[in-house]
């Protein structure tokens, strides 16, 4: 008699989990827009804005808009072992769909006068995370920020 009850609990638990589990999906929460520019003026390189406040569980969509005439990065490796990315997308101008990419995202390049749509859910918390372009003296002409996450 044990013994069935122990199944029986088992069984029970293992039906029940990917429901309670599915209840929480964070991918499906209403999406908040962030514009991201990278850039250049008399100044030197930039990211506007340079610090961003985010919160866990929160789904986001950063536009990353290149305005310059040379391509620019995102990247942060710490910023990005604490998010969830649903999906990169590129669209045109005119916001027609090109292409979307998904899966584990570690840096995106944008090219001169064109923008990213960017999805996804941070899951953990992170004070002051560096995010730079990468490119040879971007970062030090300016091009650099910080996210926190709470």
């Amino acid at each position: 008699m044990k013994t069935i009850l122990i199944v029986l609990s088992l069984a029970l638990t293992l039906f029940y989990t990917p429901f309670t589990l599915a209840e929480g999906d964070l991918s499906r929460a209403n999406v908040i827009t962030l514009n991201f520019e990278m850039g250049s003026d008399t100044e030197g390189m930039y990211f506007r804005p340079n610090k961003l406040n985010l919160v866990t569980g929160q789904a986001y969509k950063i536009v990353l808009t290149n305005t310059d005439v040379i391509k620019h990065e995102f990247e942060s490796f710490e910023f990005i072992e604490k998010i969830f990315t649903r999906k990169v997308e590129l669209v045109t101008e005119k916001g027609d769909f090109l292409a979307e990419i998904k899966g584990h995202i570690t840096e995106i390049e944008v090219g001169p006068h064109t923008s990213v749509e960017w999805y996804f859910v941070p899951v953990q918390t992170g004070a002051n995370i560096e995010v730079a372009c990468a490119l040879p003296g971007h970062k030090e002409a300016g091009m650099v920020g910080l996210i926190n996450i709470d």
